[in-house]
């Protein structure tokens, strides 16, 4: 009686541990492939994380321009006033595709739309649209709460200028970090150096002011060919500038020296 309720017994663990088992296929013993649910997919395709949890303002004398991609994949474009940006109204999702370096709008019975994200660090996002090409934001806090690297930095960010930290030049690129960059902590700036293209005619100048007792003199000069391979050693801080394509035509080092007798 007992070998007969343990072969039962045995039985019955076999058929459950086969019907259990769904990542299989009984007959091939092959895994079955499971689509990846919503929150995989939804983590793929976020914007870094930086991107999504800042206030990102495209200053403008007419109307100041807000951008948001949030966690949720959800999109939007306006200006401060309430109306939209072109017809980014239309568009309100998102997805990241990281090895492209595109982030692609969406919307109801509206054709995707690529935007390439050029670069982007805490007070900076720079993004090449379709039909007006690059357009650079600022971290909303930075601007209002005067807190920015520089002066007026949201009205240079609309003329095309970043303040960066260049830490290289060669084949015919820039290699950039965010202004507060320190090599002793590398790590912690990563994810933000990025290679940016330059133009065949870009342009390198170097200003430097010098304060001495209060009264400031600034000089600017051109860099020559022999200061190049100097460029992220000694020549490092500098506002560079963007066309219309995302390329950097125009590159100015700044140094400021004060003096005190």
């Amino acid at each position: 009686m007992k070998r007969i309720i343990c072969i039962f017994s045995v039985l019955l663990l076999c058929l459950f541990g086969i019907g259990c088992d769904r990542s299989k296929d009984p007959m091939t013993d092959k895994e079955e492939k499971v689509p990846k649910n919503d929150k995989e997919i939804v983590s793929s395709c976020r914007v870094p994380k930086i991107i999504s949890d800042t206030s990102w303002l495209n200053y403008d004398e007419d109307c100041t321009e807000a951008i948001s991609f949030n966690s949720e994949l959800d999109f939007s474009y306006f200006c401060s006033c309430g109306e939209p940006v072109g017809d980014y109204d239309l568009y309100d999702r998102y997805a990241y595709i990281e090895e492209e370096g595109i982030i692609r709008l969406s919307g109801e019975d509206m054709p995707d739309e690529d935007v390439e994200l050029i670069y982007y660090d805490e007070c900076y996002l720079a993004l090449s649209f379709r039909d007006t090409g690059i357009r650079i934001f600022v971290d909303e806090d930075l601007v209002f709460k005067d807190i920015a690297p520089m002066e007026n930095m949201d009205v240079y960010a609309d003329e095309g200028w970043m303040y960066t930290c260049i830490l290289g030049y060669g084949d015919d690129k820039l290699k950039i970090a965010p202004y507060g960059y320190d090599g002793d902590a590398r790590g912690e700036f990563e994810e933000y150096i990025t290679d940016i293209a330059v133009t065949d005619d870009v342009k390198f100048c170097n200003t430097e002011t010098v304060v001495e007792n209060g009264n400031a003199e600034t000089n600017t000069e051109e860099l020559s060919q022999e200061d190049y391979e100097y460029i992220g050693e000694f020549f490092t801080g500098a506002f560079i500038h963007l066309n219309v394509d995302g390329i950097i035509d125009n590159v100015n080092f700044y140094g400021k020296t004060e003096v005190w007798n």
